[in-house]
């Protein structure tokens, strides 16, 4: 699944933010270009969408890691609540109120979240997001979840 990986782990920040309601997932989000997959197809870089969708994960990010702002955020939905957390370089501004705030060693590969012939996703932006290439960033806990961008976020941090 993954082609490049960076050699040496990127040392980050994870903001974790706990259960949050929905609305106050579309505030901290504000200004982030989210990734969704819902009866309508996946959807690729539209804003946090208004109501939670009929899905079980959501990404998002904003800045790059040129030292512009990166944050990386990860969205598990559970019955119309969020489970947040925000990955960012270290010395990134703090977004909202998080529960928890601890650096850590993420590792980041660069290639394609999903199978070449995933149909699963439904329609809607198919050829959209199957022609893009993405960071899959794990930081290095024992109970860990991925984190999904866009490669050219942190394409210099992937060897």
């Amino acid at each position: 699944m993954t082609e490049n990986q960076n050699k040496n782990p990127s040392l980050m920040t994870l903001h974790g933010y706990g259960m949050l309601a929905w609305d106050e997932l579309v505030e901290l989000l504000d200004g982030f270009a989210c990734a969704w997959g819902d009866n309508d197809g996946f959807h690729l870089d539209e804003p946090c969408p208004q109501k939670a969708p009929a899905y079980s994960h959501m990404w998002a990010w904003r800045g790059t890691s040129a030292g512009q702002d990166l944050h990386i955020a990860r969205v598990r939905i559970d019955r119309g609540k969020a489970i947040v957390g925000i990955l960012s370089d270290p010395g990134q501004p703090t977004l909202g109120e998080p529960t928890g705030i601890q650096s850590m060693d993420v590792s980041i590969a660069a290639g394609k979240p999903w199978g070449v012939d995933e149909r699963r996703l439904g329609n809607g932006h198919d050829k959209e997001w199957r022609a893009r290439e993405f960071a899959m960033l794990t930081p290095e806990l024992p109970l860990t979840a991925q984190f999904i961008c866009p490669v050219e976020l942190v394409s210099e941090l992937v060897a």
